[in-house]
């Protein structure tokens, strides 16, 4: 993939980001580990800092976190590459990323306890 051969900036994952968002639906959620392993190393506060990045990173994973949580959660790499890139959103001040961060690190089983 042509994205993980690129040496990493903000340019590129901006425009990584948008692709995803705009016509790349049917890389996610496998994108969300390409994305981990790319910035891993990386200030990813940073990174998200060029143009709409953080919200088109929000907007990728909004899709998944309430939709789709399990399978988000059923995969060791993919959890932890989700939980990743919503601390990353965290550390740039996202409200977004905090409350889908609190939500996906609540069990499931207690989620649905507390709605009874």
């Amino acid at each position: 993939m042509l994205f993980e051969q690129l040496p990493l900036s903000r340019a590129v994952l901006r425009r990584y980001l948008a692709f995803l968002y705009h016509v790349g639906e049917q890389s996610l959620p496998e994108a969300f580990i390409r994305l981990h392993a790319k910035m891993h190393d990386a200030n990813a506060a940073e990174l998200l800092s060029e143009g709409d990045s953080a919200f088109l990173l929000e907007s990728l994973l909004l899709r998944y976190v309430y939709a789709k949580p399990f399978e988000l959660k059923r995969r060791n790499d993919m959890r932890a590459a989700v939980l990743y890139l919503l601390d990353a959103l965290v550390e740039t001040g996202s409200s977004a990323g905090f409350r889908m961060r609190d939500d996906f690190v609540t069990p499931l089983s207690a989620a649905s306890q507390q709605n009874h």
